[in-house]
């Protein structure tokens, strides 16, 4: 799922509105959590006050949720730009969230309404579930009559009443189960996700050492996102979610599938069910009844783990970061952008845009879904959390159905090859499972080429069994080794139909993409290549035309801000100081501009826009403002290529020497830990969507191309050879040919890229005012 988007609105977006005429009441938001927290709510709450500041408004933290709301007083805190420094980082919420039986009544809600009135309060952002955006809708509705009542008892002014005669509602969702219905992804969902995984890579490794099962229980009680995923993510052996549960045998139907698989040799088992798991009966299912089954059924050591609160904390991850940053920043820009009475809306996600979604559609639709489990519709409880969720409750059973015992009629089996190529990245050992799962689903073989196209022209290959990438999914790197050759094309072509090869998957990045390129235009002097030949985009640097995201840039954006809130630390303890801190991303500014904005960075040199002395110059005055203001660490992310000149030793001496005693600089350069890191539930994810639908694509490729004499695949024209991407909501092919026009091969990156707006909101948080710069840089 790709971070970023590109929509025409931005540039107006982020343009900075004109200061009020002096003597004028300034436009005021107030920001609250409500409900159970999740990681990523301090970065809301952080965007939220920055951009209400930097458009001359004034900014209010409701401390405590609603209870604050209604107490006021202390609760109700004006904010400055630097009461927000230093949470980007932390889990959970920094302002506070309770349960407030009080604004259930109307007398709680009236006093509330007054605690926004006598400061001037008329635009509400609350950040929550379906119950606390239920409550902020029941708020709005009231307005009138609130003021009605305050006038009565003379509690406001006629005037006052007039100014602020209705109330703005934006709502953000914070919730760890990403259960409103009509966004993709709620804040705090990812990093409860990759909590799970880390627990089950935990687990997994010393459920191996004693041959033991395990069942994991996750939060969930009318939502299933978080099983269904970690279950894609790990490869777990069997699922039990709310939305589509298991008929009355799923015991027998459990324990057969845990045995065929401790059959084909692995050591382990392992079963995830939501909280809210029951059977198709409405009877709930509990983590003992599922011990129990396995206990007398296979006779396994068995045991239970109920993940809990842990699912909560710590860190928030990059993605969530960001959802969180621009959802927040967003809302406060409709509320600028929309001045007057507006119908409460929420910020969510759908694939690569941020949308705005009718609050109380989407409220009713999510409140939709136990009504059908209960009414045991359980199809209809699948359809109502989305066409996302739909997709992957199919690809779970595809995955989980795959069993070598059985094979798809009308097929031959054909001979898959697999070759990784370029740099390595995180999650391409998942996508070979992935790959290898799929395809023993119809008795196809799959070989894996060893270091690229140089191990494809020597032929230097292994068969890849079940067994032998069962446990590959948490694994780093990559099995089969890789490099950045270009392939030779007649020793390529000798070795495919030496080997009698079907069908090619590459994994990788650029490197993958030109070399698959060059093979299919040498297809009419070279038969062996007249077969499907698939590019599965794997690269840090997400710099592969075809695709909004590649697999491993997760990973590597995680790994990048780890070392940059780690480095942060260092500043606490140390006089003020600058860190330059380079990144890998080549020519493309993924990197560099994503991970600054999930840091909290105040600057990202990308080589698109390059870097020159006057870029320097007023990053330096920039600096030397804030470190004058009592600031004591910043921090520029720079891209590897941003500069050949200005490099990064260049920067950290420049601006060391220049910062007039008020700070030092240091730099940092990651280098190659970026492309280490387990891979994050996102890149699995991804990398089992990607293989999956590559295996499918050249199955039926294969098929539509038999030869039924020969019983050969004869090629079925430019069609057989594609790039699997992730675009919006879903997974694309896209012939390679088409793709050319939109390549940069010079530079080795897309012409259109999707950072754009990482860029600008990063600017406007870091305290920069980007657009007068421009200007004036412009003239």
């Amino acid at each position: 799922m790709p971070l970023l988007s590109q929509d025409a609105e931005w540039d107006d977006m982020y343009k900075r509105l004109p200061e009020p005429p002096a003597g004028t009441a300034r436009r005021a938001f107030a920001v609250l959590t409500s409900g159970g927290d999740s990681q990523g709510m301090n970065a809301a709450v952080r965007a939220i006050v920055r951009v209400a500041l930097y458009n001359y408004c004034d900014a209010y933290a409701i401390y405590e949720g609603y209870v604050g709301l209604v107490n006021g007083g202390s609760f109700i805190k004006k904010m400055g730009w630097g009461d927000v420094s230093g949470i980007l980082s932390q889990g959970g919420t920094v302002i506070g969230t309770a349960r407030c039986a009080e604004f259930r009544d109307y007398p709680g809600r009236l006093k509330a309404a007054l605690n926004l009135l006598e400061r001037g309060i008329n635009n509400l952002i609350v950040i929550g579930g379906d119950g606390s955006l239920t409550g902020a809708d029941l708020f709005k509705r009231e307005w009138p009559q609130y003021l009605k009542d305050l006038l009565q008892q003379k509690a406001i002014s006629e005037e006052l009443a007039q100014r602020l005669s209705y109330i703005n509602i934006v709502g953000l969702v914070g919730s760890i189960d990403n259960d409103l219905c009509g966004t993709d992804n709620t804040i705090g969902a990812d990093t409860a996700l990759k909590r799970i995984v880390e627990s089950i890579d935990s687990i997994s490794s010393t459920a191996a050492s004693h041959q033991r099962s395990f069942v994991l229980e996750v939060m969930g009680r009318n939502c299933g996102y978080l099983a269904l995923m970690a279950a894609i993510a790990s490869g777990a052996d069997w699922t039990f979610i709310p939305e589509q549960p298991h008929g009355d045998d799923w015991r027998v139907a459990m324990c057969d599938e845990l045995k065929r698989n401790r059959e084909r040799g692995r050591r382990m088992s392992l079963v995830i069910m939501a909280e809210g798991a029951r059977d198709r009966s409405g009877t709930p299912i509990t983590a003992e009844q599922v011990k129990q089954a396995i206990d007398s059924t296979l006779h396994h050591d068995t045991r239970i783990t109920v993940l809990g609160h842990v699912q909560r904390g710590g860190a928030p991850t990059v993605y969530d970061r960001v959802l969180g940053t621009v959802c927040g920043a967003r809302a406060v820009q409709y509320l600028l952008h929309n001045a007057g009475q507006v119908r409460p809306v929420v910020m969510g996600v759908s694939g690569s845009k941020y949308i705005t979604i009718p609050l109380m559609e989407s409220i009713a639709l999510t409140q939709s879904v136990p009504v059908a489990i209960k009414s045991k519709e359980f199809a209809r409880a699948v359809e109502l959390r989305g066409p996302g969720f739909v997709s992957d409750v199919c690809l779970l059973h595809q995955l989980n159905s795959a069993d070598p015992t059985h094979r798809h009629v009308g097929t031959r089996p054909f001979k898959i090859a697999i070759a990784c190529v370029g740099a390595p990245a995180s999650g391409m050992n998942s996508a070979i499972r992935a790959a290898v799962l799929a395809a023993v689903d119809s008795l196809h073989t799959v070989i894996g080429y060893h270091d690229g196209f140089d191990g494809i022209a020597k032929g230097e290959f292994e068969e890849l069994t079940w067994l032998s990438v069962s446990q590959l999914a948490d694994k780093g790197g990559c099995v089969l080794g890789t490099n950045r050759s270009a392939p030779n094309i007649g020793q390529v072509a000798t070795s495919l139909q030496k080997h009698a090869v079907d069908a090619l998957i590459l994994i990788g990045g650029f490197e993958a993409y030109t070399g698959a390129l060059a093979l299919v235009r040498a297809r009419s002097a070279n038969p062996a290549l007249r077969i499907p030949i698939l590019c599965l985009p794997a690269t840090i640097s997400n710099n592969v035309p075809g695709t909004e995201m590649s697999v491993g840039s997760d990973t590597a954006l995680n790994a990048i801000v780890t070392c940059i809130d780690t480095i942060k630390q260092s500043a606490t303890s140390s006089r003020a100081r600058v860190f330059v801190i380079e990144t890998h991303g080549g020519n493309c500014g993924y990197l560099p501009v994503t991970s600054a904005l999930a840091a909290g960075a105040e600057r990202a040199y990308t080589p698109e826009e390059g870097i020159s002395l006057s870029t320097l110059v007023t990053d330096l005055q920039h600096f030397q403002r804030r470190f004058s203001e009592g600031a004591n660490c910043a921090v520029i992310v720079r891209g590897e290529k941003a500069s050949s000149t200005y490099t990064t030793p260049v920067i950290e001496a420049i601006l060391g020497e220049e910062s007039r005693q008020l700070f030092t600089c240091r730099s940092n350069v990651l280098g190659h830990l970026q492309q280490g890191f387990t891979p994050s539930p996102i890149d699995r994810i991804s990398s089992v969507k990607f293989a999956v639908q590559c295996v499918t694509t050249i199955v039926s490729e294969c098929n539509r191309a038999l030869d039924a004499t020969t019983n050969t695949v004869q090629v079925a024209g430019s069609e057989a050879a594609f790039m699997v991407g992730l675009k919006g909501v879903g997974i694309t092919l896209t012939p390679l040919e088409e793709l050319v026009e939109h390549s940069d091969f010079k530079l080795r990156v897309p012409k259109a890229q999707l950072w754009t707006e990482a860029n600008l909101l990063l600017h406007v948080l870091g305290k920069y005012d980007y657009y007068n710069d421009a200007k004036t840089q412009a003239q």
